[in-house]
């Protein structure tokens, strides 16, 4: 009887922590965007790789050595043609984005707009011409993540972009290093040369 009290306030214990008996990694319950099932606040590497295992997602490039996945999305994404994921250097999530081609169609970038406004309504900011020029509407969810449809002009490709903000900074710094470092060696490399 004692044992049975032990485990049943053993497991009360982890449901008030968010925990689950399996360890659940992904366990995030104030995220509020989800790609592909993944809350993308908690999202990882390995995580993201086991949920597109199920999607109509095709993998292009994957490599643990790179900062970024890429996928060929237009089967689970009606008109987008790519979707990449890139992360921190730890393997945590920090962006994805999917590419949509224009076509010279001016209107495309609505018509993300009005897709993502339809989920999460209407834009936090707007900026830029619908019909010519560049244009972008973003949404600040507050989970952290900023969700933005953006096109530059005159290419009418549009961009549908999930930016973990905390994450993605994280990243620019780490990329920003790794781009350092490397210019050092080159430099190192070369000066025998000069």
């Amino acid at each position: 009887m004692r044992c049975a009290r032990i485990i049943q306030s053993f497991i009360l214990c982890l449901i008030l922590t968010g925990l689950t008996i399996a360890g659940e990694k992904n366990n995030c319950p104030d995220a509020q965007v989800e790609l592909f099932g993944v809350s993308l606040k908690c999202a990882d590497r390995e995580t993201v790789w086991e949920a597109l295992k199920h999607s109509k997602v095709t993998v292009k490039s994957q490599n643990l050595q790179n900062w970024c996945d890429s996928y060929h999305s237009s089967a689970a994404l009606q008109g987008s043609s790519e979707l990449q994921y890139c992360y921190t250097y730890e393997d945590e999530f920090a962006t994805a984005r999917y590419t949509f081609p224009g076509r010279m169609d001016t209107q495309l970038v609505v018509t993300v707009r009005d897709m993502v406004a339809n989920r999460y309504g209407q834009p936090t900011r707007s900026s830029g011409n619908t019909s010519v020029g560049q244009a972008s509407f973003s949404w600040h969810i507050r989970d952290g993540i900023e969700i933005r449809v953006h096109r530059g002009w005159p290419d009418t490709t549009t961009y549908l972009s999930y930016i973990h903000t905390a994450n993605n900074a994280v990243m620019e710094r780490q990329l920003e290093q790794q781009r350092q470092q490397q210019q050092q060696q080159q430099h190192e490399r070369q000066s025998d040369a000069f």
